[in-house]
């Protein structure tokens, strides 16, 4: 069960103003710092010492977001990274491992992916700078199987055979296929042609 505490931020309670500069009660402002942190644990722990880099993109599907990032300063006893999208944890490495994915995120939507530093007692460094992403559209229907697969006429050799085929059909758009040669009865990848 995720802890959503380690990546909640914290409000303070402030004063507002109406539209003629009167005071109309208290207004809700951000605190910057993460929600629960149990405070500062000696000066080796990861609020004394910053906050790890801004998360760089290596990967982003429909459901989950994979990235990297620096650690803190050299010294810090961070034992985990947390990583937060929007308020709530999406996944944990142990400290020494600076890439991650967020996971359980919803298809074509806007997320904002931070990370923080917790050291063993559980306290928490300030966040990251946020990545904001897009996930994509989630692929519902998968293209058509190929049809009518025929080897080209005078392309057989003892190495190698030329296929053609009828193209497969996608809402979305094909932009390859692989050829598996079957006749051990376990496919064996033979090559990854683009779609034309």
């Amino acid at each position: 069960m995720r802890d959503h505490a380690v990546c909640r931020r914290r409000w303070r309670r402030g004063r507002g103003r109406d539209r003629g500069g009167g005071r109309v009660g208290a207004a809700r402002r951000r605190d910057p710092r993460p929600f629960g942190r149990p405070g500062r644990v000696g000066r080796s722990g990861p609020d004394q010492t910053g906050r790890a880099g801004a998360p760089v993109p290596d990967a982003i599907t429909p459901t989950t977001v994979t990235v990297h990032w620096t650690a803190p300063t050299a010294g810090s006893a961070v034992a985990f990274y947390d990583l937060c999208k929007d308020g709530q944890q999406c996944g944990t490495v142990p400290a020494g491992t600076t890439t991650g994915t967020c996971t359980g995120l919803s298809a074509d939507f806007d997320a904002g992916i931070y990370v923080n530093a917790r050291d063993e007692v559980g306290a928490v460094s300030d966040p990251s700078p946020t990545l904001h992403v897009h996930t994509p559209k989630g692929e519902g229907n998968p293209p058509t199987a190929p049809t009518g697969v025929q080897v080209t006429a005078g392309s057989l050799t003892s190495l190698s055979v030329g296929l053609s085929w009828t193209a497969s059909i996608d809402d979305t758009g094909v932009v390859g296929y692989t050829v598996y040669d079957v006749t051990s009865g376990t496919p064996v990848k033979l090559g990854t042609p683009a779609a034309r």
